[in-house]
């Protein structure tokens, strides 16, 4: 959603930057915004316009996750090492050795370094420099009603998205620099509660005691450009760095990285 007359021209120049690279996004007077979704009218906003993007999906990444999962193992002969500790990846003469875990020692052909913000402690030892910081996400997950939306809105003020999820709605937002520290997710997840309800009211049912709240640490980059592709180590491919948009490009990635091995 745009609050005035420059965040729309704003977006429309980025529509325009992004419309020659396949991106369906263009930008729409507030009325049209909501024939297209009328839970907006719900919302405690002025607002001049918003980005719509016709072709945009929302789904589960966990259940796809798992369902990915299960069609490899019945269709690509593919093998999960599930409670395996990686400790240290080797490499001699500017190539990939082996793989050290707490469960013995792997020699692969290739390998893909995919762990987000974690990523970096794996690589830094090989003089591979990341510059990955662990920026903390929270999302907190509420019941559906009959004014929720259908159409995934983002409110740019408050850095909030409202994501309908059959008869759940999904509310994420923040952006926090603190480490690799998750001492206070109790209490920003409740502050993400307030903004959303300050925002939207009617959106969720925010009475329930059934609330489903989730943090996590999304790979930043300093430029915001996830890592992939081959690194200066032969062998070893790296796709992380996405922040916050790692279900979003994955296929893409995955099907860049392995185009290069």
């Amino acid at each position: 959603m745009l609050d005035g007359p420059s965040a729309v021209a704003e977006a429309e120049e980025i529509c325009a930057f992004k419309r020659p690279y396949g991106c369906d996004a263009r930008v729409v007077p507030f009325e049209r915004a909501v024939e297209i979704e009328p839970a907006l009218q719900q919302m405690h906003k002025d607002y001049a316009g918003a980005v719509y993007s016709e072709h945009d999906e929302v789904g589960n990444s966990q259940s796809f996750t798992a369902g990915l999962g299960d069609w490899l193992i019945a269709n690509r002969d593919t093998e999960f090492q599930l409670d395996t500790t990686v400790r240290k990846i080797l490499a001699g003469g500017g190539k990939l050795a082996a793989v050290e875990t707490d469960k013995g020692t792997l020699r692969p052909d290739a390998l893909v370094v995919c762990l987000g913000a974690w990523s970096d402690r794996l690589l830094h030892p090989l003089g591979i420099k990341t510059n990955i910081y662990p920026m903390r996400g929270y999302s907190v997950t509420l019941p559906s009603i009959e004014t929720s939306n259908s159409v995934s809105i983002t409110d740019l003020g408050s850095k909030t998205v409202f994501s309908r999820l059959g008869d759940q709605l999904r509310i994420a937002g923040f952006a926090d620099f603190v480490g690799f520290r998750t001492g206070k997710d109790a209490e920003r997840a409740q502050e993400l509660l307030v903004t959303a309800r300050k925002t939207a009211p009617a959106i969720a049912d925010f009475s329930t005691s059934t609330t489903s709240e989730w943090g996590g640490f999304r790979p930043m980059t300093p430029n915001s450009q996830p890592l992939i592709g081959p690194s200066a180590i032969k062998g070893l491919h790296l796709n992380t760095g996405h922040g916050m948009l790692g279900w979003t490009l994955a296929c893409a990635s995955g099907h860049a990285v392995a185009s290069g091995i």
